[in-house]
């Protein structure tokens, strides 16, 4: 008998194996945290949008972004969005169920940088930050 606390996540990132030893790429995490960048999702089901509010760092504003929503145990529920600048920040028109909490993963179109946070079960926003801190 095995007894688990629901959060046996599926790893989206892209793993080598070397011997015992599994590594990823972890160099967008590593710039988003040099360019101290953050942001804000937010998701309106009554007006059927999402979007991205910039809370820090130097971003393009002027360039859509990539927000990928991945169910935590299901992948083929995952959702793929590209939200285009607004003049708060950037938005695209999607109902997110928020039956279920959400893996979260933002980033610009050529992958540069990246941020991640966790979208809980009912709640309708979540902070974004780089997954790897300053030492």
């Amino acid at each position: 008998f095995i007894a688990g606390d629901g959060t046996n996540d599926v790893v989206r990132d892209e793993v080598r194996r070397t011997a015992q030893i599994q590594t990823s790429d972890l160099g967008p995490d590593t710039v988003a945290q040099q360019e101290k960048l953050s942001a804000i999702v937010r998701t309106d089901a009554e007006q059927g949008i999402v979007e991205v509010l910039p809370v820090s760092g130097p971003f393009d504003r002027t360039a859509p972004l990539h927000l990928t929503l991945a169910h935590p145990t299901r992948s083929e529920a995952d959702l793929s969005l590209v939200l285009e600048p607004d003049e708060l920040g950037w938005r695209t028109q999607a109902k997110i169920d928020a039956s279920h909490d959400w893996k979260v993963e933002l980033g610009p179109q050529d992958g540069r940088w990246r941020l991640r946070g966790r979208l809980p079960k009912q709640q309708q926003a979540t902070h974004l930050r780089p997954s790897v801190q300053a030492p």
